[in-house]
């Protein structure tokens, strides 16, 4: 009788713990936001492509470009949006169009897209 409900219970825990991780990930994406948009430089930067929701993976991916100061190349970065595609899709910028960046200068591959980091 109890090895009936063995598999059942591991399974509500892995998924429980799976939910817990990813609100966890998810909560650490938002302070990693508040603080290049509070403390970091800005600006501009060029969308390069536009990832939607597929399968499993639930978050919209925009790539982007923009050369950090004192840099010669641009360097290509991805601006993860975790929230609901109809909350994203008004604000999600077209592929080629000129966005604000803010990234800090000791990390620059950690930018964001400032109009989606703002309403995050």
């Amino acid at each position: 009788m109890l090895t009936t409900f063995v598999i059942p219970i591991i399974a509500l825990c892995a998924v429980a713990t799976w939910t817990a991780y990813a609100s966890f990930i998810s909560t650490q994406q938002a302070k990693r936001h508040l603080q290049t948009l509070r403390s970091g430089l800005s600006c501009r930067g060029t969308v390069v492509g536009i990832q939607r929701p597929f399968l499993l993976d639930p978050c919209v991916r925009v790539y982007f470009e923009f050369v950090p100061a004192g840099e010669q190349r641009p360097l290509r970065c991805c601006h993860i949006e975790r929230r609901d595609i109809a909350e994203v899709a008004a604000a999600l910028p077209a592929t080629g169009s000129q966005v604000l960046i803010s990234y800090l200068p000791e990390q620059p591959e950690g930018a964001v897209i400032e109009t989606l980091a703002a309403r995050s």
